[in-house]
């Protein structure tokens, strides 16, 4: 049901009346959606809040959609806000969809001939799922294109970051790519095959992990990132234009507090691979402290979710 005119106009409240006689228990999710203007955002916002004091109401509101974004360079005033709505408004998730060119090229076809969008899927897929008591903001800064590159994507701790990229992946596969996961526990492996994602997966070894715990001198940290650049890169030396996902960048990052060390350790392990493979390389960290900040500066493309 789309609410165009006032909550409280006299149509809207019969047709309801009608719908929960025939429904008398439905699941009601309501998601607000705007375009990328200040004002628009604002004034949506307004209306937010208003229909969801209005206890007449029955449901929650799943998710406010910031629509046809033109740029990137709007990205990061619609994150903020979106992050506000979240977190004041009781919304589930904070969506934004940019502005997909072949969709407007093509809007005069059949519908059913026009292409996917990812933040529509990414939506969708949560709502099949029931997954309705997330807080999650979900920007796509690839517009669906293939990954390339050094790609960051940073998450709230336990989240699921992997999933934001879903689509990239799977066409990363179709292209021909290899894709390759880099995991310390095998849940997320459980999570990829569900959602039928073709992968190799690499598991750290459990002594590399209690090794990362006695980093002393920066020669040991220059050593572990080089051994794990080598390990990797030697498991796909077979494999042709390999993607590789380092899942959680937190379990095999040295557990110091020395900046400086953190810093030598990604910029070494990172162009350890580039130097001896072409890939394409995504790192997922979750958000604790600062331990992202350092991976930021050796990232063409960062992606918050």
């Amino acid at each position: 049901m789309c609410i165009r005119d006032s909550y409280n106009d006299l149509t809207l409240k019969v047709e309801l009346d009608l719908f929960y006689s025939n429904v008398p228990n439905p699941k009601v999710l309501r998601i607000y959606v705007s375009s990328a203007s200040r004002n628009i955002i604002n004034s949506t916002i307004d209306y937010l809040k208003s229909f969801e004091s209005d206890v007449n109401y029955r449901g929650t509101p799943l998710a406010f959609i910031v629509n046809m974004v033109p740029s990137l360079d709007e990205v990061e005033r619609i994150r903020q806000e979106l992050r506000e709505v979240i977190t004041k408004l009781g919304v589930s998730y904070g969506i934004a969809i940019p502005l997909y060119r072949e969709i407007m090229e093509k809007s005069q076809e059949n519908i059913l001939d026009l292409p996917v969008v990812d933040e529509i899927n990414y939506l969708a897929d949560n709502i099949i799922k029931e997954r309705f008591e997330e807080k999650a903001v979900y920007i796509s800064t690839q517009g669906g294109e293939a990954l390339s590159g050094v790609t960051l994507i940073t998450q709230e701790p336990g989240g699921n970051g992997i999933l934001a990229i879903m689509n990239s992946i799977n066409k990363a596969v179709v292209e021909g790519s290899h894709v390759v996961v880099v995991y310390t526990k095998e849940k997320i492996t459980e999570i990829l095959r569900s959602n039928g994602i073709k992968f190799v997966g690499i598991s750290i070894l459990p002594k590399y992990k209690e090794e990362r715990f006695k980093m002393k001198t920066i020669a040991d940290v220059l050593k572990l990132a080089h051994r794990l650049a080598n390990d990797i890169v030697y498991k796909i030396q077979d494999l042709d234009n390999p993607v590789i996902i380092v899942h959680r960048t937190n379990d095999i990052s040295p557990a110091v507090d020395n900046t400086a060390y953190l810093d030598e350790f990604w910029n070494s392990f990172i162009n350890s691979m580039r130097n001896k493979r072409s890939v394409k390389i995504v790192l997922i960290c979750d958000k604790i402290k600062d331990e992202c900040d350092v991976i930021k500066s050796y990232a063409d493309k960062i992606i918050e979710v």
